[in-house]
């Protein structure tokens, strides 16, 4: 399985900076396996041509990568927002970030890009699944 974005797409598409490169790919893919099991795997059946979809499935992986990124960051602590260790700093979330666990901040990232896509609907479409 390959991820849904690359670190290039990740700078230059998504304008992302807040993951280094060498810990990219990882993330991404951690991040498109959640999306596949959001989209009960019909991410991976956008067709190459719909570059519309490709790119909102991009934005969508960089988002929840983002997100995990942040969640390792803090070492699982709920709330952290950012941490340095040089003169030691810490930035707590907003109180309505802190009551969400990482994978509740995971869905939101990913479906704000694919809730208008219809990927995410939870019934069948007519011939899908072989139904």
């Amino acid at each position: 399985m390959a991820a849904y974005a690359d670190y290039d797409f990740y700078t230059d598409v998504y304008l992302g900076a807040a993951i280094a490169e060498e810990a990219f790919d990882a993330l991404a893919l951690r991040a498109s396996e959640v999306i596949d099991a959001m989209t009960f795997q019909r991410a991976a059946n956008v067709p190459e041509e719909d570059e519309a979809t490709r790119i909102l499935l991009g934005k969508a992986c960089c988002a929840a990568a983002e997100v995990l990124n942040m969640a390792q960051q803090a070492g699982g602590v709920v709330g952290v927002q950012a941490e340095r260790l040089g003169n030691y700093s810490v930035t707590y979330a907003a109180s309505s970030d802190k009551q969400l666990s990482t994978s509740q901040q995971v869905e939101l990232a990913v479906s704000k890009y694919l809730l208008g896509t219809g990927l995410m609907f939870r019934g069948f479409y007519e011939g899908e699944y072989g139904r």
